[in-house]
């Protein structure tokens, strides 16, 4: 006699896996669906935003929100669109730092705190813009520590340099004297 091998009703053979393997593909497909369909227009919606953020155009709420949309929409961005926010954020910043130092250069001496007061919040919100569109940022860069300093002498500065320098002082020593810490990591860095 011959045992005759008897299949329980749960398992449901080839027909079962057969099923399991098509919803699988269905989900599959519907997540790269929602996920491709979700980041169209992102990158247009992020650069338009970061704009907004970068002349000033939002403060308050908005700004917040628009700082969480940038985080948001950098999220499901690929690298190609990051680099390119990036790639404008960077264009945008050294535009806005040169007509910032511009302006407060062009001003008599009352009239330049009142040009700092305006540029404050702009390099406020340019240092939360640039950890937003920063996918891996933790927190503002680290400072490297202080190198031993050379007894050689000193090599001349550049008036270009001079210039930078005495803007992000007064633009810190302004904003310490308001109780706001501003980026100065942000601020172009000096070459020497």
């Amino acid at each position: 006699m011959v045992a005759k091998r008897v299949e329980s009703p749960s398992s449901g053979g080839p027909g079962r896996l057969i099923v399991a393997a098509l919803a699988l593909a269905v989900v599959a497909i519907a997540v790269w669906a929602w996920w491709g369909l979700r980041s169209e227009g992102l990158l247009e919606q992020t650069l338009a935003l970061q704009e907004q953020l970068l002349t000033g155009g939002l403060s308050g709420a908005d700004r917040k929100a628009a700082l969480k949309a940038v985080t948001r929409n950098v999220d499901h961005m690929d690298r190609a669109e990051v680099k390119k926010v990036r790639d404008t954020f960077n264009e945008q910043w050294k535009r806005l730092q040169a007509e910032a130092m511009d302006r407060y250069f062009a001003a008599d001496d009352k009239e330049r705190i009142l040009v700092l007061d305006k540029d404050i919040p702009v390099f406020v919100t340019a240092g939360d813009l640039w950890l937003a569109t920063n996918p891996w940022a933790s927190g503002p860069p680290r400072r490297r520590p202080p190198t031993k300093t050379s007894t050689a002498p000193k090599k001349p500065v550049s008036p270009e340099v001079e210039k930078v320098e005495s803007y992000r002082t007064a633009l810190v020593k302004r904003s310490t004297a308001k109780g706001i810490q501003v980026p100065d990591w942000l601020l172009r860095p000096a070459r020497r």
